[in-house]
């Protein structure tokens, strides 16, 4: 690709995404208008990122099987009601289209196992960029290492609500070359990163997370015995809260001693209550916590697309009632406590030409 067609853009262009141009530069915008973004699953999360990569000028594919519920409706504003019954992602198109002209947005209703086993999906330079918040979780291991596999590697991203908690995990490849933030009056300098898979992450002890009184964010503690195959088999299946509630407590104390903690009480993860709590929580979605999840995922989603910016490596976890996120590197060989973003009402989710904004 030439230099010149990666930084021209025409005066509409320009007009409409001034701002973010003076942010990170003509020639990350290009690059952000030039790629595509495959979503599996139109859920509330999903939603608040496409939202923001649409209004960036990303285009994005929506990809979903099932059809309009009315819980749906509670978190998710590209569905009203009277889409209830019709395919999610052919009722949202229309409307994330119509957050940005210049943006494709394409919308795939065939169910997940047909899109993952369709050899076009993965054919070379179509997406560079997978979000997956639906599967269980031994699907979101396979797709990710199916993106690892390819070349270019497509960088991964898998993530769910949890009632007032949520998080997200994030896979650039095992090697991720970007620019680093410019400092004024200094050159710029490149910088890299190495992800490990999602099986990798999930699979590694938590014993080197902690440091002094430093533990595994409980919202984590939570989502990784939520994704275990038993009690997933037992919230497909419809069973009651009380009964995945009692099921998840039962297994805690020695899932938590397998993963290296050996605290496996641990704050808002200790009493059976905290567990019935988890079961009810499991599939809910909340408008606030989906917008600031999906605001950092996004951020993280324009990172990787535009090469610019140090990337969250690996997981982010935000926890509603503590208002309190922290990032986590799991599996990675240099792991690190965790950085807490402890005033969420201050992270700096992307900003948007003026005639954009909500």
């Amino acid at each position: 690709m030439s230099d010149a067609n990666v930084v021209q853009l025409d005066e509409r262009e320009a007009e409409i995404y001034d701002r973010q141009i003076r942010l990170w530069g003509v020639a990350a915008q290009k690059r952000m208008q030039q790629a595509r973004v495959l979503f599996l699953g139109v859920t509330a999360l999903s939603a608040e990122v496409a939202k923001n990569l649409v209004l960036a000028g990303i285009s994005v594919t929506l990809q979903d099987g099932n059809a309009v519920r009315g819980r749906d409706l509670g978190a998710n504003f590209f569905l009203a009601a009277e889409d209830v019954g019709a395919n999610r992602a052919e009722a949202a198109r229309a409307r994330v289209a119509e957050l940005n002209p210049l943006a494709s947005v394409e919308a795939d209703p065939r169910p997940l196992e047909m899109v993952l086993a369709d050899s076009s999906t993965w054919t070379s330079g179509r997406f560079n960029v997978i979000v997956m918040t639906t599967g269980t979780a031994q699907q979101q291991r396979t797709v990710d290492l199916l993106c690892r596999s390819k070349e270019p590697v497509i960088a991964f991203y898998a993530g769910t609500l949890m009632g007032l908690e949520g998080w997200f995990f994030a896979d650039a490849g095992e090697t991720y070359t970007f620019k680093k933030d410019k400092v004024p009056g200094e050159d710029e300098v490149f910088d890299s990163r190495s992800f490990v898979s999602l099986e990798v992450a999930e699979d590694a002890s938590w014993d080197s997370l902690r440091s002094g009184r430093t533990f595994v964010p409980p919202t984590w503690v939570k989502a990784a015995l939520l994704r275990q195959s038993e009690i997933e088999q037992l919230i497909l299946g419809g069973a009651p809260e009380e009964q995945i509630g009692a099921a998840l407590w039962e297994m805690s104390e020695s899932f938590i001693r397998s993963k290296g903690e050996a605290r496996p009480k641990l704050p808002g993860c200790a009493t059976e209550g905290d567990w019935l709590a988890a079961a009810a929580m499991a599939q809910a979605e909340v408008s606030p916590v989906a917008a600031i999840v999906g605001g950092m995922l996004a951020q993280e989603v324009i990172k990787v697309i535009s090469n610019t910016g140090t990337p969250m490596n690996n997981l982010f976890a935000f926890d509603g009632l503590a208002n309190e996120g922290r990032e986590v590197c799991l599996g990675g060989q240099k792991v690190r406590p965790g950085r807490r973003v402890q005033e969420v009402e201050e992270i700096d989710i992307i900003p948007l030409s003026s005639d954009e904004e909500d």
